[in-house]
């Protein structure tokens, strides 16, 4: 397809090495054959293929002294002005938005995701960029069924309603990580709970095509 030759970067903060990166990487090209399959188009009337990039939105200054990858400039992924350079740095290489980890709504001061990322939507949107959650279905605050469902919802009717969400066809698109963490089968209940309309399309991790079964791709 048109979506085949497309390059999905993976950074950890500030263009680090994610450990996760390898195999985000092997999830994400088999996500595009999958769930953006298009007829066939003459090169010349190729769309815009988006470049996105995993971002991860939980550092403090502590960070860097546990970790052997420093970024060039280090910082606390609650300052602003560091999610505003790190846009910036972003759409200078060609890369059309984030897909940032998120914890859920919940949280408090306890979650630094659910800030940063309605931080990185505000600060998307003045800068023609976007923003899509990589929801963290292992999340120490949504440990049952009903906080995942409340997670979804939230990210559909909040999140996903910002201007600066990435959307594909005119869909929100929600990446999930560790999936697997709910058995197969439990998906379509829990999608059909939040989304019975299929309102948004949800990317799942992994490689394994039964997952496309109960997702939209992988």
């Amino acid at each position: 397809t048109g979506w085949l030759s497309g390059l999905l970067l993976c950074i950890q903060s500030a263009f680090v090495h994610a450990p996760r990166c390898a195999s985000i990487l092997a999830l994400f090209f088999a996500g595009v054959i999958a769930f953006a399959a298009h007829p066939a188009r003459p090169v010349g009337a190729q769309p815009h293929k988006p470049v996105l990039a995993f971002y991860y939105a939980w550092y403090d200054m502590t960070t860097w002294q546990h970790t052997p990858d420093v970024p060039a400039i280090t910082y606390k992924s609650t300052d602003v002005q560091a999610m505003a350079r790190h846009i910036d740095w972003a759409r200078g290489a060609g890369i059309d938005g984030f897909v940032v980890s998120w914890y859920g709504p919940e949280g408090g001061e306890y979650n630094q995701t659910q800030a940063n990322v309605l931080a990185l939507l505000d600060l998307a949107a003045a800068r023609g960029f976007k923003i899509a959650i990589d929801f963290e279905t292992r999340s120490p605050f949504m440990k049952t069924r009903a906080k995942l469902a409340d997670g979804l919802r939230y990210a559909m009717t909040v999140l996903a309603a910002h201007p600066a969400y990435f959307r594909h066809n005119g869909k929100p698109v929600i990446f999930s990580w560790r999936n697997d963490a709910i058995a197969p089968g439990e998906w379509p209940a829990l999608r059909a709970k939040v989304d019975p309309d299929r309102v948004a399309l949800s990317i799942a991790e992994g490689v394994s095509t039964a997952w496309l079964n109960e997702f939209d791709g992988l």
